[in-house]
């Protein structure tokens, strides 16, 4: 193969890989349908990944994930790798409002997990603070108090 042969066929799979991402039309050769459908399977299977990655947010979030997932992933442009990916997803999720405690426990887990060793949350319903203290062997150990539990 010539070194135009390969260039033209690079410069093809960058733009079917930006059309499967939605950042360009897709390319002539190519059925729309065809891509949006192969776009979809590839989002749904990069939403599995990160709720086999993370299950326990996965389950906080129920229902929600899906939809969160949705509109994270329209916003941001898939990093380069699971473990980018879920980095990426919490830092978006933290500037949800309507984020349920639980997934903000998990999300702080994490936090310890990779950063400073010692996490402090206040849960919203009912009013109670949480530590979170990251152990030698890299599991995170929770406390919850009780007060304002009801």
């Amino acid at each position: 193969m010539s070194g135009d042969a390969r260039e033209q066929l690079a410069t093809a799979q960058a733009t079917l890989v930006r059309a499967l991402h939605g950042r360009v039309a897709a390319p002539g050769n190519f059925n729309p349908d065809h891509l949006t459908t192969a776009a979809s399977a590839l989002r749904s299977k990069r939403m599995r990944e990160l709720e086999k990655a993370w299950p326990a947010l996965a389950s906080a979030l129920g229902v929600q994930f899906s939809r969160h997932f949705s509109d994270y992933d329209a916003a941001n442009k898939r990093p380069g790798g699971m473990e980018a990916d879920a980095r990426l997803f919490s830092q978006w999720l933290k500037g949800r409002p309507a984020l349920p405690d639980e997934a903000r426990v998990e999300l702080a887990a994490e936090a310890a997990r990779h950063g400073f060793p010692l996490r402090v949350l206040i849960l919203r319903n009912p009013w109670r603070p949480v530590l979170l203290l990251r152990l030698p062997n890299r599991s995170v150990r929770c406390y919850r108090s009780q007060m304002g539990a009801r």
